[in-house]
């Protein structure tokens, strides 16, 4: 990988970019949105869980998982 790239739709001048150089690291993320949204809700998912299980204990909670599952079948 190259330590500089030049940015897409950067104007030249006579074979050099106007305003330099772009580090690498410096270049915007291209993560798809959707990832992004399934991340973020399996997140909050796991957070909603741990909270769940820490403020009912672990007795109570699997018994409203297994009831909760057991209402949908």
């Amino acid at each position: 990988m190259a330590l500089f790239q030049m940015p897409i739709g950067v104007a030249m001048s006579n074979g050099v970019p106007i305003g330099g150089w772009m580090p690498v690291s410096a270049q915007t993320s291209t993560i798809p949105w959707p990832a992004l949204v399934l991340s973020l809700a399996g997140g909050i998912l796991v957070a909603a869980t741990i909270g769940l299980w820490a403020y009912f204990g672990s007795t109570v909670f699997f018994e409203m998982v297994r009831n909760g599952l057991a209402a949908c079948f």
